[in-house]
């Protein structure tokens, strides 16, 4: 009986502030509509700071499934600043690491799409045959890399996946493209599938229309066939999935862990090199990697305008109650 007694006092005080508020916004509608002004312009600000911190950082990769979940792997120099993996190491973390779900590669490159008369320049992505399996992304239309695509054979994987707009753009929508062949990089490639709209690829700033497995770099004349072979050359970005109730911290002395032994394994190419897992907002790949400090003192401006203007809507306040 009490909290409902209380509730209804409450709502009636609630209703007759607000009945007094728009009673004095109506009698003084140029204190009001500078009000209304200062306040939005602050509001706007911050909406629009916290929009690209949550594009930028909080979800970097469109049309993931749990993407807070993934991880950014990174190789070490023996001094522990950053650098990019070696399809070698790829292939020795995938293969003994036991603590993550999956690991994928990616390299970013510009590709040109059909016929020389009339070819498009699109940005796609050479990946592992896991990538989307990693991302756990699924298909628009047709399929992804299948099992059986996930290997490590040279030019065996003449196939495609298209982006969502690049279906639309170059084939009309049309879900007989499924089967089609394309012709990228000179290279016939059949399409086996549609990315879903809001997936744009890994690479966090970018808009990317094409993923074709990266064993097929040589014959894209992307890399010669060696590189795929050479510990000396990464040129790879990585990214991982935990184990379901397995936390970065154990996943990350696994890796390190391996990261040690393959040093020991490999020392004219590995002395000294580290590997770690990272949140992807830490990565240091994408443009997460040159807005996060940006953004960060976006943010304390945004908090620093938003006490200015409403110290200034107090002031108003207060300047008009003893006018």
């Amino acid at each position: 009986m009490a909290s409902g007694l209380l509730d209804w006092i409450l709502m009636r005080t609630l209703a007759q502030d607000l009945r007094f508020g728009l009673r004095m916004s109506l009698k003084s509608p140029g204190f009001t509509l500078v009000a209304v002004l200062t306040l939005a312009v602050g509001i706007a600000a911050s909406t629009t700071v916290f929009s690209w911190i949550d594009t930028v950082l909080l979800r970097p990769i469109p049309g993931v499934a749990n993407g807070h979940e993934l991880l950014s792997f990174e190789s070490l120099t023996p001094n522990g600043e950053f650098m990019t993996s070696s399809y070698p190491d790829y292939r020795d973390h995938r293969d003994h690491l036991k603590l993550l779900s999956g690991l994928a590669m990616t390299r970013p490159d510009a590709l040109s799409i059909g016929e020389e008369d009339h070819a498009e320049r699109v940005w796609g992505e050479l990946v592992t045959g896991n990538f989307f399996d990693v991302l756990g992304v699924k298909p628009a239309l047709g399929r992804f890399f299948s099992p059986d695509e996930y290997g490590d054979k040279q030019g065996g994987y003449p196939v495609a996946v298209i982006g969502y707009s690049l279906w639309k753009r170059r084939f009309r929508a049309d879900p007989g493209a499924i089967g089609s062949t394309m012709r990228v990089n000179r290279q016939q490639l059949t399409i086996i599938g549609v990315a879903p709209p809001e997936f744009r690829g890994s690479l966090a700033g970018m808009a990317l229309e094409t993923w074709v497995p990266l064993v097929m770099a040589p014959q894209l004349n992307t890399m010669p066939r060696w590189m795929l072979g050479d510990r000396h050359t990464r040129n790879l970005r990585g990214l991982a999935r935990p184990k379901p109730g397995v936390t970065i911290q154990q996943a990350n002395a696994e890796v390190s862990a391996l990261a040690i032994q393959l040093a020991k394994e490999h020392p004219d190419t590995s002395d000294g090199v580290g590997a770690t897992l990272l949140p992807l907002w830490k990565s240091h790949t994408g443009a997460q990697s040159v807005l996060l400090a940006p953004l960060a003192i976006l943010l304390a401006v945004c908090g620093v305008v938003l006490l200015i203007v409403c110290a200034n809507v107090a002031n108003l306040l207060l300047a008009r109650a003893t006018a």
